[in-house]
């Protein structure tokens, strides 16, 4: 404990962890994960998980990279309900081929846009500089994240039964 002015404070250290919030059942499964093959990281909120920037948080944080995990949902993302309308009219009439590239297409896109709003966000913080990453599905954790933080990563194959694993778990 520290005096100040005859006033006891409590230092940093003896102030209780925030409680972790899970804004998904997959972000319980990366933290579940994260901490099971990362060495040294563990959840800790507004530190290494949800991270406040401005008036936004981004999910992780691993050594200087940051990290934002978010499927790209094409009902969620379009903005507008005419877009959305006329997206689904598309998606029906299409051949399958089709709806298969214009989902991708379109998931590319907006996940692309969503990227570029998060870099701008972290630009104007004082977490600029550091690296980011956008995993949009755990594929691309394993490939972004595991197989760059993990000394001995598991395989692919296991990677993706401990995450599904983990997030049926969080139900």
């Amino acid at each position: 404990m520290q005096e100040l002015c005859g006033t006891k404070l409590l230092s940093s250290a003896s102030l209780p962890a925030l409680p972790l919030r899970y804004d998904s059942r997959s972000e319980f499964a990366l933290c579940t994960i994260f901490e099971r093959y990362i060495p040294g990281w563990k959840p800790v909120m507004s530190e290494t998980f949800q991270i406040p920037i401005l008036d936004k948080r981004i999910d992780f944080q691993i050594q200087n990279t940051l990290l934002e995990f978010h499927p790209i949902m094409i009902n969620r993302e379009l903005k507008s309900s005419d877009a959305n309308a006329l997206f689904r009219q598309i998606y029906k009439r299409a051949p399958r081929f089709e709806r298969e590239q214009l989902v991708d297409l379109l998931t590319a896109e907006l996940g692309a846009q969503y990227s570029a709003r998060r870099w701008q966000l972290i630009q104007s913080s004082e977490h600029r500089g550091k690296q980011f990453v956008v995993c949009r599905n755990e594929l691309e954790v394993y490939k972004n994240i595991i197989k760059r933080f993990v000394p001995n990563p598991p395989r692919l194959e296991q990677f993706k039964t401990e995450f599904y694993a983990a997030t049926a778990e969080a139900i």
